[in-house]
């Protein structure tokens, strides 16, 4: 086993030091410099740079998650047994990622002293329990130490939205999914429709994105909370969350989410012109492919308004003048820029700029 000489030289110096001032040191548990250690039961490999979990372990997981599987009580002592394994195996899966998974286990063993007592394994735990099934039924026992180098989802070119009423899409680099909700999802919560893609492109590209640290960004603050806590009360959302989690400890993606500000999204565009490419110089078209009427914009324009609980007769086609203006001038675009903008010859923009205009 290679190893290097400045790394034992450096043990021996440590070992005459504590010789000399009578620090007892026991021979057994002494490692001279070697590549790979034992360290707390678990196998570290420096040049791999992987902790492995000793085979026999993942086998006794097996065995006892199944077990507990079949039944619909356990005891007590079975359970803190089949926790202790599971805690012990959580050290080679990257930190808090499959915590979660036992926080509702241990619960069940609350104020519950006797270790023969039966406790019932409610509907969630059940779904904890299937859960690991799923997640060691595929482990080698290996996991790759990361590098805490954080990809943020503008690095990797990975972008995800949804809309209410509508559908949802994701891009990962050239890779794209989009689709419209069933009618039985439509009272669906936006927190729900705003996870669903994140989970789909983890699980379906997820082993492109193998052994790393990856930021998402969203503009939904109850989905970044969500994947950073890894738990939720809602019992469809928290189904996502199981197989967000799983997708990552399969890949070995370590996740964490940061809320940005829903002002400027084009997502949508960008799947647009995949779906939609410009066509005889017209890059809007309806249904029909037709170039976008002007009548056609305000009907769409007023349905979306009232769909955001806005009143209509405050935002029309006009607005967007406005809108474009405003931008442009907080942006320190120059007047011919403007007006070329605006195709404006006059200083007649300038009754369009409104500095006092908020974002929506």
């Amino acid at each position: 086993m290679i190893f290097s000489n400045s790394c034992q030289n450096d043990l021996n110096k440590f070992l005459n030091i504590c010789s000399k001032i009578g620090v007892p040191i026991k021979e057994e548990k002494t490692e001279n410099a070697r590549t790979v250690i034992i360290f707390m039961g678990l196998e570290l490999d420096s040049n791999m740079f992987e902790a492995r979990l000793p085979q026999d372990k993942l086998e006794k997981l097996r065995m006892q998650l199944a077990s507990v599987a079949k039944h619909r009580k356990v005891t007590l002592k079975e359970l803190q047994s089949l926790l202790g394994l599971l805690t012990f195996c959580c050290q080679v899966v990257t930190p808090g990622r499959c915590f979660f998974f036992l926080r509702r286990l241990i619960d069940l063993t609350k104020k519950v002293t006797h270790p023969h007592h039966r406790i019932t394994l409610n509907k969630e735990s059940g779904k904890d329990i299937r859960a690991w099934q799923l997640f060691v039924d595929h482990f080698s026992g290996k996991e790759l130490l990361l590098h805490k180098r954080w990809l943020t989802s503008d690095t990797l070119h990975l972008h995800t939205d949804a809309s209410g009423s509508l559908g949802f899409a994701a891009i990962f680099q050239s890779h794209w999914f989009y689709d419209t909700w069933p009618t039985l999802w439509s009272p669906y919560d936006i927190t729900f429709k705003e996870l669903l893609p994140i989970t789909l492109l983890l699980e379906i590209w997820g082993f492109k994105m193998r052994n790393q640290c990856i930021v998402l960004h969203t503009d939904n603050g109850a989905v970044v909370h969500i994947i950073n806590k890894h738990t939720c009360k809602v019992p469809n959302i928290m189904a996502l969350v199981r197989r967000l989690v799983l997708a990552g400890m399969k890949y070995n993606i370590l996740l964490r989410a940061e809320h940005i500000p829903g002002i400027c999204n084009i997502l949508c565009f960008l799947l647009y012109l995949r779906i939609s490419p410009p066509s005889n110089g017209q890059l809007f078209r309806d249904n029909n492919n037709q170039p976008v009427s002007t009548t056609y914009f305000r009907s769409v324009l007023r349905l979306c308004v009232i769909a955001n609980n806005m009143d209509p007769k405050f935002f029309t086609a006009h607005s967007f003048r406005i809108g474009g203006a405003t931008h442009a001038h907080n942006s320190n675009m120059s007047v011919s820029q403007i007006q070329k903008l605006g195709r404006w010859k006059t200083n007649a923009y300038l009754k369009y700029i409104r500095p006092s205009a908020l974002p929506i």
